[in-house]
């Protein structure tokens, strides 16, 4: 093959990064990294994710139109190109594209960054300085999503963990919260509160299910694949 295209999963199996939304991540630089060396007359662009906000949206990532890798948290790859003028781009309910020049030798980096789409959450890319490019950390952390389910209760539910306010929570919609390793809570105001037990690197699903016509409110864990089942069809709540 012409086009060197490797994608790297870092260890944890959940392939999440477990920091604040918006916050950098203080793991290791792309330079310390040990990769391929560049062949000649080429250059190599990283594209990653360290942002867990609206993990479950993992659109593809394209190089001028073709599929070069996924969105996915906590995960990043590379390719190497000739010099020339690219576009990156991703894509949900819009478009989302940067565009970069890519000298002989040198290296750029693409971070994906998430937000809050009208539908669905939007991926998109943007090109930063490599003062400002680290890997994802691994196993830092754990991650718990809590959704509801079309219940036929249409008012918003404001959800709390460890007494912060994670999101209102709406029918079809899903909020998630970074958990360091250790007990906490999760609930809604005045009902019985969710004990986890978080362990680091691991994803944790929660559903909101109304009880007495929508008088009360109940949080429950599920399993992994109930959970990701049900997040795969709804939108991000609002937070």
């Amino acid at each position: 093959m012409n086009t060197v295209k490797q994608f790297i999963q870092p260890v944890v199996a959940s392939m999440l990064f477990l920091i604040l939304a918006g916050c950098a991540s203080s793991g290791p630089t792309f330079s310390q990294m040990q990769a391929s060396p560049l062949a000649a007359n080429t250059g190599r662009i990283y594209v990653y994710r360290t942002n867990v906000l609206g993990a479950a949206i993992q659109p593809s990532v394209k190089l001028d139109g073709v599929t070069v890798g996924d969105a996915v948290p906590q995960g990043y790859f590379f390719v190497d190109r000739p010099p020339g003028s690219y576009k990156i781009s991703t894509e949900t309910e819009v478009d989302r594209t940067v565009s970069l020049t890519l000298e002989p030798g040198q290296v750029r980096y693409v971070r994906l960054d998430p937000s809050i789409g009208f539908f669905v959450g939007h991926i998109s890319p943007v090109l930063v300085e490599q003062a400002q490019a680290q890997l994802p950390l691994s196993g830092a952390g754990a991650l718990v999503t809590i959704y509801r389910t079309d219940d036929h209760t249409h008012d918003l539910v404001t959800v709390s963990c460890d007494g912060e306010r994670v999101a209102q929570i709406g029918e079809r919609q899903y909020a998630s919260k970074e958990l360091t390793p250790g007990a906490h809570s999760c609930q809604v105001e005045g009902e019985k509160a969710l004990a986890i037990v978080a362990v680091g690197g691991e994803e944790y699903y929660a559903r909101l299910h109304p009880r007495d016509s929508g008088k009360k409110w109940e949080l429950k864990l599920v399993t992994a694949v109930e959970g990701e089942n049900a997040v795969a069809t709804a939108e991000m709540a609002s937070q």
